[in-house]
Parts: structure tokens; C-alpha cells; sequence
């Protein structure tokens, strides 16, 4: 293991050697535990939807399955430093779908709807006074 040699204080007084300290690159970079998730719902209703909350890093660093979650109705709190700052919820979905030609008859374009802009209404779009 690699150490370093360079003393400093440990806050009580004592020196230690920073060679008792493990080197960054040899710290586990998976612990044994996998993080919990809190789950924040207060909801006694057992349909009610599940809420958990994640800390910022962990959302981006993991933001492909929370969307994912999301999608199939979980309800997330992205946090940091535990104060909960975004909820990221699934799209509400249509409950029915949307009725094709619902103004037909009622809207009517003119035969000029494709000709040039009048000179004073393409200045007007540029900025400039008519």
C-alpha cells in the first residue's frame, strides 16, 4: 500500500504519521453496502405512489434509470445536502386521444396566405419602425 510520510496533527495534539493514512487510490471504490434510499411518502394508502429522495451526485450520476423509474409512475426528490430541491415525476399521460380536424369547416386560409409580406409589416419584423 502506498503511504505518505509527512507528519501533521490529528486535532488532539498528537502527530501522526501520514503514512497511516490509506492513499486515495487505494480506498475501495465500491463499498460492500449499496446506498439506501430514503423513502420520504407519508401516504397510508398502500395505491398511493412511492417517493424517494437521491442526492444531486447520485441523480447525475444515475439520471438515466431515475427517468426510467419515473416513467413507470415513481416519484423522485433530487436533493442536496439534504434539502430536497427538484421532484422528478412521469408526464401525466392522455386519457383520451385528441380528436383529429377539431376546426374543420371553422378556419379558412386566403388564396394570398403564401404570397410576400407587405413592405411595412417585414420592417416591423426587422426591428424597424413602419
Amino acid at each position: 500500500m502506498r503511504g505518505r510520510t509527512k507528519d501533521r496533527t490529528d486535532g488532539s495534539g498528537g502527530k501522526m504519521q501520514r503514512s497511516d493514512l490509506p492513499h486515495p487510490l487505494d480506498l475501495d471504490p465500491a463499498p460492500a453496502t449499496a446506498h439506501l434510499l430514503t423513502n420520504v411518502g407519508q401516504h397510508d394508502c398502500p395505491k398511493a405512489p412511492t417517493m424517494d429522495t437521491v442526492n444531486l451526485y447520485e441523480a447525475k450520476t444515475n439520471l438515466s434509470q431515475l427517468v426510467e423509474r419515473a416513467s413507470r409512475g415513481e416519484e423522485i426528490v433530487i436533493a442536496k445536502a439534504g434539502r430536497p430541491l427538484a421532484r422528478l415525476v412521469p408526464l401525466a399521460k392522455r386519457t383520451s386521444p385528441r380528436p383529429l380536424g377539431l376546426l374543420a369547416g371553422e378556419v379558412e386560409l386566403g388564396p394570398d396566405f403564401d404570397d410576400p409580406l407587405p413592405d411595412g409589416v417585414k420592417r416591423a419584423f426587422a426591428g424597424k419602425t413602419p
